[in-house]
C-alpha cells in the first residue's frame, strides 16, 4: 500500500527502502508483540528520487503531510533527492548513511534510473582518478621526475564535513582523541569492542540496564573514527622517531611510548594489532583504514552494528554477510593507533604534524553538532 500510494501521488523515478533501520525497528516491535504488547507498528525510511522539477522539492510541509497520510499504514520517513543530487551524494559520501555500501531494497524504478545514477557515480570516480593521476605527472615534471605524495588528493570523502565535531575540534582533532582516552583507557576500549561485537551476533542483545553506557561508547567511537580520518597520514613527533631509532633498534619499543601511567601493567597497553613499523607511524595506520572504505562507510557500519547490538536479530538472520572478525580487527587498530597519538601528546605536549588534516578554512565552517544517529 505504501509503494502504491507513493507511485500514484508522486510518480517517482526511484524508491529505495533503506536498511537496517527499518529491519531492526521492526524486529524490536515484533519482540513486543510476542510479549503480548499491542503497540506493534512497522517503521521504515524511504529514499525517493523525483525529477528536478517535481513540486515537492523544497516543500517541507507537503512532505510532512504525505508522511502523515502514509502513517495509516506505517511510520514512514521520506528522504527526497533528484537523480543528480543522489549521484553527487553517493560520489562525495556527504551523508553518513547513504553510500554505495548502504543496504537498500529497490521498491520501485522506472527509466533505468538506478543504473544511470550508478554510471554517473562511476564516471565521477574515474574523472577524479584521472585528475589525481594528471596532477602527479605534473608534479613529477615540475620536480625533475620526483613525484610528490598525493595524501592531499580528494578521495571518496572529499567535501565531507565531519559530523559531530565542533569547528574547534575539526581544527584540532587530536584534542578529541585525548578526550576519548581520558574517558576510556585502552584495555576498557578493547573489552567494550569485544562485548559490542558479541552482542551483534548473540541473543539476547545488550543488557537494557547498560544501554545508556553503550550508546555513549558508540557515539564516542564515531567521534574517534572521524578524528582519525582527519589525522590520517600525520607524521609522528620527531622525538618519538629518534627514540625508536635509538639503542633499542628493532627490539621492543620503550614502555613510555605506549604505557600512559607509571606503574601500570604495560602489556595491557601494548598495541598488539600493530607491527613494529606501524608502531612508529600510527598516522599511516589511520590512512590505511580509509584506503578502501571511506569514512561514510565506517559510520554506516558502526550505526548498523549498534542497531544489531540492541536487538535479538543478527546479521545472519537478516541475510547479511558481514566479516565481523575483520571489522573488529580494524577497530582495534584504530583504537591502538589513536592511543599511541594520545600517549605521545601527553608525554611531550606535542601534536602530530598537520599532514592529513582539513584546511583551516574548511575546519572553520560552521555545521551543527549532530548525532550520527
Amino acid at each position: 500500500m505504501i509503494r502504491k500510494q507513493l507511485t500514484q501521488s508522486l510518480q517517482p523515478l526511484l524508491v529505495l527502502y533503506l536498511g537496517s533501520l527499518a529491519t531492526t525497528t521492526l524486529r524490536r516491535n515484533l519482540s513486543a508483540v510476542e510479549n503480548n504488547a499491542t503497540d506493534f507498528r512497522f517503521c521504515c525510511e524511504l529514499l525517493v528520487v523525483l525529477p528536478a522539477d517535481a513540486p515537492l522539492h523544497g516543500d517541507r510541509q507537503g512532505l510532512r503531510t504525505l508522511e502523515a497520510r502514509l502513517s495509516a499504514h506505517a511510520s514512514v520517513r521520506l528522504l527526497l533527492r533528484t537523480p543528480e543530487g543522489l549521484a553527487q551524494e553517493l560520489s562525495t559520501g556527504r551523508h553518513p548513511r547513504i553510500s554505495l555500501h548502504s543496504h537498500a531494497i529497490v521498491l520501485y524504478e522506472r527509466d533505468h534510473t538506478l543504473e544511470q545514477i550508478v554510471q554517473q557515480v562511476q564516471a565521477a570516480a574515474d574523472a577524479a582518478k584521472a585528475r589525481r593521476s594528471a596532477g602527479l605527472h605534473r608534479s613529477a615534471r615540475d620536480e625533475g621526475g620526483e613525484a610528490r605524495s598525493d595524501a592531499g588528493a580528494p578521495g571518496p570523502d572529499a567535501g565531507l564535513l565531519p559530523v559531530g565535531l565542533s569547528a574547534e575540534e575539526r581544527a584540532d582533532p587530536l584534542s578529541v582523541v585525548r578526550s576519548f582516552y581520558r574517558a576510556y583507557d585502552l584495555p576498557e576500549v578493547r573489552s567494550r569492542i569485544g562485548m559490542w561485537l558479541q552482542a551483534v551476533v548473540s541473543s539476547p542483545s545488550w543488557p537494557v540496564a547498560e544501554t545508556g553506557l553503550h550508546l555513549d561508547f558508540y557515539l564516542s567511537v564515531c567521534r574517534l573514527l572521524t578524528s582519525g580520518w582527519l589525522l590520517r597520514g600525520c607524521a609522528p613527533p620527531a622525538w618519538v622517531t629518534q627514540e625508536l631509532a635509538g639503542p633499542s633498534g628493532a627490539g621492543m619499543p620503550p614502555q613510555r611510548l605506549y604505557c600512559p601511567h607509571e606503574g601500570a601493567d604495560a602489556w595491557a597497553y601494548f598495541p598488539a594489532h600493530l607491527s613494529r613499523v606501524e608502531f612508529g607511524s600510527p598516522g599511516q595506520v589511520l590512512a590505511g583504514l580509509f584506503t578502501d572504505r571511506p569514512l561514510s562507510w565506517w559510520l554506516t557500519e558502526l550505526y548498523d552494528l549498534f542497531s544489531y547490538s540492541l536487538t535479538d536479530g543478527t546479521p545472519a538472520e537478516a541475510g547479511e554477510e558481514r566479516d565481523l572478525a575483520a571489522t573488529g580487527h580494524q577497530l582495534h587498530r584504530l583504537a591502538e593507533a589513536c592511543h599511541l597519538l594520545a600517549v605521545w601528546a601527553r608525554r611531550a605536549g606535542e601534536q602530530p604534524s598537520a599532514a592529513g588534516q582539513l584546511s583551516a578554512a574548511v575546519a572553520a565552517q560552521p555545521i551543527p553538532v549532530a548525532s550520527v544517529l
